[in-house]
């Protein structure tokens, strides 16, 4: 019986995809002599599975206010937030009912400024979730159990400010940080919790990268950074390119996966208060990836492919997730029947949460499973 499940996993995966030799796929040595960068650029004539979901809506607004991100840590939804007060939300994933509110805002100790779209877990302490503070360098646990009611951060590191030079970090699994730097010399940067930079991972060696200066580089490709559950495999999703990154610290590889639009963005570097900045026109920008999540089996980007409509949210406005295993192949594209900025999957029990960018905050559920008809 066994057998027959693994076999059919497999027809599965190579029916959802052609043939992996149709993917244009590059492979070269990063200038830091240990990282692979693997490069596979796909477009949507390879996309053989497209599926429709339909939303379901968690009926949350009397809770949140402007909901920015949704992570799902079995059995909760963690929801951070924008504007409200508390700017972290939990809520049961099985009855949907509220459970508490966490992150005080405020520069006092143990408070955080923002929580945006920074959350992120570690696999050593299952009950707890972190959140990145950019403006003040904090990274904050917060316990998600009814115990704490404070909504206090129960630890905190402060990084020193022109050290630690990452917009987006989480936890490894050895107890040491991945971040994304913004002097834009590497993909990937390992730091001790004191800030020390330990390791950096691959570089973006390529014709345009010697145009412009690193800083610049870097505001290109920036996006958010999530892990899987084991904090081995980590996704970067750029904002302005369809582009994702996966990062397997184990084995010193960086798959990239580019498509389906791969169409270069048009922007120029302009100079304010003295530093080099990206300047780019999103009215003439096709979004790329703006959420990704990493499972057990599979990784799920969140794809807009749109340009900005002049709606102050426009450019994260997504109805498409693309669905690729592990070895960074393209395996099906789901379409929702409503617009999001941000998801969640839970993969045992078959749902992906997003949260919905209509004018109504809310978090919504739609029923999924890879091989489902």
């Amino acid at each position: 019986m066994i057998k027959k499940l693994s076999l059919l996993f497999l027809i599965l995966i190579i029916v959802g995809c052609k043939n992996t030799a149709s993917f244009d796929v590059q492979t070269r040595k990063s200038s830091d002599g240990f990282t692979t960068v693997k490069t596979i650029k796909f477009t949507d004539d390879l996309v053989t599975v497209v599926k429709k979901l339909e939303a379901k809506p968690l009926d949350l607004a009397e809770h949140v206010v402007f909901p920015m991100s949704v992570m799902y840590n079995d059995p909760y939804l963690i929801i951070s937030d924008l504007n409200a007060d508390s700017l972290i939300h939990v809520v049961n994933a099985s009855d949907k009912k509220y459970v508490k509110s966490l992150g005080v805002k405020g520069f006092g100790p143990n408070e955080i400024m923002t929580a945006s779209k920074a959350l992120s877990l570690n696999s050593s302490n299952p009950g707890y979730v972190w959140s990145y503070d950019l403006q003040q360098r904090r990274f904050s646990k917060f316990d998600l159990s009814k115990n704490n009611v404070s909504g206090l951060a129960e630890k905190q590191y402060t990084f020193r400010e022109g050290d630690f030079t990452s917009f987006r970090v989480g936890w490894s699994n050895r107890s040491t940080l991945i971040g994304l730097t913004v002097d834009g010399l590497s993909r990937f940067t390992e730091y001790d919790t004191l800030g020390n930079e330990l390791k950096r991972y691959g570089d973006y060696d390529e014709p345009l990268s010697q145009k412009y200066p690193k800083g610049v580089w870097a505001q290109f490709y920036q996006g958010l950074l999530r892990a899987n559950s084991e904090n081995t495999l980590f996704a970067h999703s750029s904002i302005y390119i369809d582009q994702l990154e996966l990062l397997n610290i184990d084995d010193n590889e960086i798959i990239e996966i580019v498509g389906p639009l791969d169409i270069e963005p048009r922007f120029e570097v302009a100079r304010v208060q003295g530093s080099n900045v990206l300047a780019i026109d999103p009215k003439e920008t096709h979004h790329g990836y703006m959420d990704v999540y990493v499972g057990e089996q599979f990784v799920y980007g969140l794809f807009s492919g749109k340009k900005w409509d002049g709606n102050p949210n426009g450019k994260e406005l997504c109805n498409e997730i693309y669905v690729f295993n592990k070895e960074g192949y393209v395996v099906e594209k789901l379409v929702l029947d409503q617009l999001i900025r941000s998801i969640t999957v839970d993969e045992k029990n078959g749902y992906i949460y997003g949260v919905s960018a209509s004018e109504l905050p809310d978090i919504v559920q739609f029923e999924y499973k890879y091989g489902d008809a």
